[in-house]
């Protein structure tokens, strides 16, 4: 008989007969007997029961450090009297009969700030010691984010040396508690990953709760009113002052209850509403000096009067035998959010082996229609038609089209679109006048590059790219400088980071180039070749002509340089990019699924909720089913997702399920706080486990949010629901249903997501709102204006927006073609994040080529944008003669200049 004590996270000793019987009374006669039976064995010796606790592992663990969990689980056996220590581990064995080896130890891996106030910077030194016998190197270190490295550290330590690591985190990004990992990488082979960790928390002077304002969906033409509390934990007393609103749909009032010491802020909705989406940022100024400004965002949605969701059904191609035999079922809702009932009269589609249900929810409300598709059911490539006819006078008629989702096989074989920048754009053409000094003051102008070839590379200081290609540039400058090639690099300004001269001469010596240096902090020079990113290459022929243009710190630099100057030196033709090998692709290791569990045993796994409750494998004993959904605050799937789940919690909880949601860390990193004031937001009442390191979501192949395990009480993993699925409650009631009646979990066909409605594509065949705008040569542009051509397109667009630097060249060339047609094109500046004048506008578009019409009289408060549900940028509105949108145009596809020619085209025939 084997009897063993397990050491649990709560630090106490249980004490289990063959390691299967946990501490807990109301155990059976059975289970007394055997315990009586190895007392017999034990009362031989006492010394058995004074069992000391395991040994620790990787350095004593001191009051308030987390005990490491090889600790935790670490187990004496007890045969008789004499006690076996546990076996030795068998790597570590063997390394350690390798010989020498580096040793990496830090004393304190955990450093608490204890509670400090929001404003300076929290900084911290870390002593790492070699305690080996061979040489530490330090192969990489790996913050967390919102953790930098403050200063150098060295790459190596010899056997008994310690090196400094200092690091530093921005209290002004943190709130309430805060924990930071940190994972030094080295060539230890027994601790390859250290890992330590800054923790603390952080005091605001001024505390508002909740941090911002989500009025959710507003379905009502009502006003709607949500009150934030501000709170003075200063000594000084509060002078708070909210900033002027611009007019519009939000309000906000400051409300004082305790002078100085408390006040309230109403944010208040006011109608009429807008369909899309609802957002504001309010600012409040304070007499803090750590928190002059505090800015509270605001945000909601509008549904259309009737929603359709989704509004096109996309239907994967089944794939595998099983797939084939099954069949699949989709779910459309409609949802009439208006005043007056529309009833859903019927749903017919144009393909009689598709079966259409519809289900009344509530009369003249809301409706579902049930499509099923039989097995093996492939969509045309033309799609198929589901019409949902209503007694609505409006929208009698409804159509849902039904497409085909390409398989993953299909996409792997199309050959993608070669995307061409607007510097390379300028191969062939003169370079265009120039004229700087070098840092020696040596003159580099347009007129000195005649009867040589010249190489220009333009870089700033601040881009990573740029460091890592310079010192391949200057393996090829020290061959090619003799035979007559000029090189010089031209620093430029990136992301409004301004450097001095000799901060430039010092990063490019540093990085051991000796050519010229130019340094172009107003970025004199770069905009006219079109260097709109970094490191952006241009080689000038003898004559004057850009003969390549190489962008990026791209993997055969060496080989297609070499073979650009090789060739011009011949006074041969420059080669192709495409003559030249490229880096060969990156095989990524095939991603592990979530519904690769079902029907195992869920991995092993404690955590505590933030109530303090536990949740692990022992625990699933205690609930009839346990329903773990990882989830990130700012994921919007989840943010639909979890009031969903929320809902089948109040039915099912009082049935012996267990609902936790597991937060993870997606992008960005919250405190336990901001996961509250998240998850109150949208009503749930879930228990709540924060997860920041994702680790037990990476127990569970959780690779995407929201991914929902379903456990049964044996602890095996039941069923995984992926993503925000339509059917959510269809498939997780029944599921439950199941489980607790002791039957087979139910199979459920694929789900996809719910499509995300973009606003502006439902303007498509309606009139344009009324506005009126004047262009920067003083040209109206007006839904008056519309008449006078046969068509005319607008172009909603954001100078800091990346996908519109993609779509404007596109637009530039149909522009080129069919402005001598009669078609106007017209650029509208919309604001996104941040504020531009009218001449870094101009700036921006002359960099990617744009001849199109100007109008930055939107730029303030995108009012117009909004009229036309203009919510991401670019967003393209193709308008007829008569005034009514003819087609909307989203992103920067790969074939708009195609697509807009076709549109365009239908326009010109007179088509509607």
């Amino acid at each position: 008989m084997t009897a063993k004590f397990n050491y649990h996270s709560n630090g106490r000793r249980r004490f289990n007969i063959n390691g299967w019987w946990p501490a807990r009374p109301g155990r059976t006669a059975r289970a007394v007997s055997g315990f009586l039976a190895v007392a017999v064995a034990l009362t031989c010796t006492l010394q058995a029961f004074a069992v000391k606790p395991p040994p620790k592992k990787y350095g004593e663990a001191k009051k308030g450090e987390d005990v490491p969990t090889a600790v935790k689980r670490e187990r004496v056996k007890l045969i008789g009297a004499e006690s076996v220590p546990p076996k030795k581990d068998a790597a570590a064995t063997t390394l350690e009969a390798k010989g020498p080896r580096p040793v990496i130890k830090v004393e304190t891996p955990v450093h608490d700030f204890g509670t400090v106030w929001v404003g300076p910077k929290l900084q911290h030194t870390y002593i790492i010691k070699n305690e080996g016998k061979k040489t530490l190197k330090i192969e990489n270190i790996r913050p967390a984010c919102g953790c930098t490295i403050t200063g150098k550290y060295p790459t190596t330590i010899a056997p008994g040396e310690s090196g400094e690591f200092p690091f530093s985190t921005d209290s002004t990004r943190l709130r309430g508690k805060f924990e930071k990992g940190i994972t030094i990488i080295s060539n230890d082979p027994v601790m390859p990953n250290l890992r330590l960790k800054l923790r603390g928390e952080v005091k605001r002077y001024v505390e508002m709760v909740p941090p911002n304002v989500y009025f959710g969906k507003i379905s009502k033409p009502e006003a709607q009113t949500r009150v934030l509390q501000i709170t003075n934990n200063a000594d000084k007393p509060l002078e708070i002052e909210l900033a002027k609103l611009p007019k519009g749909n939000i309000d906000a009032k400051l409300v004082t209850t305790t002078p100085g010491q408390a006040y309230e802020l109403h944010v208040t909705a006011t109608p009429p509403f807008n369909t899309g989406i609802l957002y504001k940022r309010i600012s409040l100024k304070t007499n803090m000096e750590a928190q002059k400004t505090l800015n509270v965002d605001v945000r909601g949605s509008i549904p259309a009067r009737l929603e359709v969701n989704p509004s096109i059904l996309n239907v994967s191609a089944p794939r595998g035998q099983v797939r084939d035999l099954q069949v699949s079922t989709r779910t459309i809702k409609f949802t009439n959010y208006g005043d007056t009932p529309v009833r859903l009269l019927e749903a017919t589609v144009d393909d009689p082996s598709i079966k259409l249900k519809v289900i009344e929810q509530r009369e003249g409300k809301r409706y579902s229609v049930e499509v099923q598709f039989p097995p093996g059911y492939n969509v045309p490539s033309r799609g198929r038609t589901i019409t949902l006819k209503t007694d609505d006078k409006a929208r009698a008629s409804i159509a849902v089209p039904v497409k085909s989702l390409a398989s993953r096989e299909k996409k792997a074989q199309r050959k993608p679109q070669q995307r061409q920048r607007p510097a390379e754009m300028m191969v062939g053409t003169q370079a265009p006048a120039f004229n700087v000094t070098t840092t020696e003051g040596k003159s580099l102008s347009s007129a000195d590059l005649s009867g040589k070839i010249t190489v220009l590379d333009f870089f700033a200081v601040n881009c990573g790219f740029c460091k890592k290609q310079i010192p391949r540039l200057e393996t090829i400058r020290k061959e090619y400088e003799s035979k007559g090639v000029r090189f010089a690099t031209v620093s430029q300004t990136m992301r409004g980071k301004k450097y001095t001269n000799d901060e430039v001469i010092d990063t490019i010596k540093g990085l051991g180039f000796g050519g010229e240096i130019v340094a172009d902090p107003d970025n004199t020079v770069g905009p006219l070749f079109k260097a709109t990113s970094f490191p952006t290459m241009v080689v000038i022929g003898k004559t004057g002509k850009i003969e390549a243009v190489n962008i990026g710190n791209i993997g055969d630099l060496e080989s297609r340089l070499k073979g650009q100057l090789g060739a011009l030196l011949a006074g041969r033709p420059v080669p192709k990019p495409e003559a030249v090998a490229k880096r060969p692709e990156r095989q990524r290791p095939e991603r592990k699924r979530a519904d690769e569990l079902v029907g195992k045993s869920a991995p092993a796994f404690s955590i505590d909720t933030l109530e303090g409750k536990t949740v692990s494998n022992g625990e699933f004993g205690n609930s009839a089913v346990t329903v773990l959904d990882f989830v990130a605050p700012n994921c919007g799937y989840c943010k639909k997702q979890i009031p969903r789940v929320e809902k089948i919690r109040q039915t099912y909880a009082d049935k012996g399920v267990r609902f936790v949601s597991v937060v993870q860390t997606m992008r960005k990193r919250y405190t336990a706080d901001e996961v509250v004031a998240s998850m109150d937001e949208l009503g749930a009442k879930l228990e709540i486990a924060h997860d920041p390191e994702n680790k037990i979501g990476r127990m569970f192949n959780a690779g995407g949010f929201p991914t929902m395990v379903v456990v049964g009480k044996s602890g095996k993993v039941e069923a995984v629901n992926v993503g925000n699925i339509g059917d959510l409650e269809k498939r997780l009631t029944g599921q439950l249903d199941a489980l607790i009646a002791g039957k087979p979990v139910p199979k459920f066909a694929s789900a996809q997501p719910q499509k995300r409605r973009r606003p502006a594509e439902d303007m498509a065949g309606k009139p344009t709102p009324e506005f009126s705008l004047t262009t920067l040569d003083g040209k109206a542009v007006s839904s008056d204006e519309f008449k006078n051509h046969p068509a005319t397109v607008l172009n909603f667009f954001a100078p800091n927006c990346g996908f519109c630097k993609r779509q404007i060249p596109n637009v530039e060339k149909v522009r080129k073609e069919y402005e001598a047609k009669g078609v106007r094109f017209v650029n509208v500046a919309q604001k996104m994040r941040k504020d531009y004048t009218e001449a870094e506008i101009v700036d921006v578009l002359t960099g990617v080529g744009s001849g199109l019409e100007l109008t930055i009289g939107d730029f303030a408060d995108n009012k117009i944008g909004r009229q036309f549900q203009a919510v991401s940028y670019p967003t393209m509105f193709v308008v007829g003669k008569d005034g009514k949108i003819a087609n909307v145009n989203i992103g920067a596809k790969q074939n708009l200049d195609t697509l807009l020619k076709g549109q365009l085209d239908t326009l010109l025939k007179g088509k509607p």
